[in-house]
């Protein structure tokens, strides 16, 4: 399953506290994991900045209810459940719901962490000048306030700015003379770590017999890559891809690569060959020009911190 929204974590996470015993949230990890079945690969997720989603969601999971009051501080880095949670998990929660929170416990409307966070909502389109009344009046016509962890938010932000960025990436593309896309395909192959710009090169316009460029993998030249990139306004189908394969050795290796797309047909044809061949479309060249600028330059770098419990401790 995906990894879960930190409000789906807030009630099996709570749950583990009702010991009345202090905690850390990183002893529950594990429990975390395994309640809600989640893959190595579920774990391993990160976020754009590099920090592992899941543990993300559970540590602001944790904080929304230590802010609701739910759980309290008694120690540095260790919470307890108060009688407010126990009476929030007494309530049977199939799922968390926002606007039924706030009905039971209006009080949150009143602390400066919920006020903060229904205005910032994605729903909330109160400026920042709304009362908590008029927040309360707002949020009463929708089912639920949909809120968002801080790392989910920069997430979406930094995945929305992706996607504009490779869309202006492959409207560039397209606008460059055929002769230079295949200069490009040839560097960003290079800049993928496939050979050197040395023994890298693209094939003369006469005699290329179908392939567009050549990378040389090694420095001797037993391994060859061969490259087909072609400007295409409509999509490439299997004969195309046929006629490419067709040029390549038994058994070598060949990239296609398009600024449009490939047919179905496209696709199936290069299926159980001894011919290693990479069919690469528009919207996955921009993304791997993108990963591996090319076309593009850092406009500004963000650095998130976090608090650093270790440091404190080791002063004690």
């Amino acid at each position: 399953m995906p990894v879960p929204k930190f409000h789906e974590i807030m009630i099996p996470l709570l749950s583990k506290y009702t010991d009345n015993l202090p905690h850390k949230t990183s002893e529950f990890y594990d429990f975390i994991i395994d309640y809600f079945k989640l893959t190595q690969s579920d774990v391993d997720e990160k976020t754009n900045d590099g920090t592992s989603r899941l543990f993300g969601r559970i540590n602001w999971a944790k904080t929304f209810l230590s802010k609701s009051d739910f759980l309290e501080k008694v120690e540095r880095g260790s919470f307890k459940i108060t009688k407010k949670g126990v009476d929030f998990l007494n309530l049977k929660w199939k799922k968390i719901n926002f606007k039924e929170i706030v009905r039971i416990y209006p009080d949150l409307m009143e602390t400066e962490f919920w006020n903060s966070k229904l205005r910032t909502g994605k729903n909330d389109k109160k400026n920042e000048n709304s009362t908590p009344q008029e927040i309360k009046s707002y949020q009463s016509e929708n089912e639920n306030i949909n809120f968002e962890s801080p790392e989910d938010i920069l997430d979406r932000i930094i995945s929305e700015k992706k996607d504009q960025v490779c869309q202006e990436i492959l409207e560039e593309v397209k606008k460059i003379h055929p002769r230079l896309f295949e200069n490009l395909v040839v560097k960003l192959l290079v800049a993928m770590g496939y050979g050197t710009q040395e023994h890298s090169f693209v094939t003369n316009y006469s005699n290329d017999k179908g392939i567009d460029g050549v990378i040389q993998a090694d420095d001797l030249g037993f391994e060859i890559i061969q490259v087909q990139a072609k400007k295409y306004e409509g999509n490439i189908g299997a004969p195309s891809v046929r006629e490419f394969v067709g040029s390549i050795k038994g058994g070598g290796k060949g990239v296609f690569v398009t600024t449009s797309d490939f047919t179905k047909d496209a696709l199936e044809c290069i299926k159980g060959r001894n011919e290693k061949v990479v069919l690469i479309d528009g919207k996955r060249l921009s993304q791997l020009m993108f990963k591996y600028n090319q076309g593009v330059s850092i406009s500004q770098t963000i650095q998130l911190k976090a608090i650093d419990i270790d440091y404190f401790q080791a002063l004690e």
